[in-house]
């Protein structure tokens, strides 16, 4: 999986830390504010996810993690597989991790956005991580 180090940064740091570390912070720049532990416990939990979804593009997944951030929303890792990124000018084959977040958007709520694009045959779910089995992260 490849990330690039911008949005690393943007998923990890807030605002503040951002702009005090001489960084932008124009509104397209997204600041997830994850923080570094959260951010590794929802990169470390793609390997047991709570549900994965394939777009109708071909190539594009919507990860659902167990993983919850500050806010208590569930974290997704949108994942585009087998695409060619840019990296110090040279282009590589790889499966981009294209952000991590903590999905808080209200209206509509994650269950609601889900659902409407499920109805709308712009997801197909792949996968489903059984009820009953419960993962613990280390702290």
């Amino acid at each position: 999986m490849y990330e690039n180090l911008s949005h690393i940064r943007k998923n990890i740091l807030t605002s503040r830390e951002a702009q005090n570390l001489g960084l932008s912070v124009l509104p397209s720049d997204h600041y997830h504010e994850l923080g570094k532990d959260i951010y590794l416990k929802a990169i470390d939990s793609l390997d047991e996810p709570r549900v994965i979804f394939k777009r109708n593009n071909g190539n594009e997944y919507l990860i659902l993690t167990t993983i919850k951030d500050n806010n208590n929303n569930n974290i997704i890792v949108p994942i585009e597989i087998e695409t060619t990124t840019r990296v110090n000018n040279i282009n590589i084959d790889t499966n981009r991790i294209k952000t991590v977040y903590g999905y808080n958007v209200k209206t509509p709520d994650l269950n609601s956005y889900i659902k409407h694009n499920l109805n709308i045959a712009e997801f197909i779910k792949i996968y489903e991580q059984k009820k009953n089995r419960v993962r613990a992260i280390a702290p």
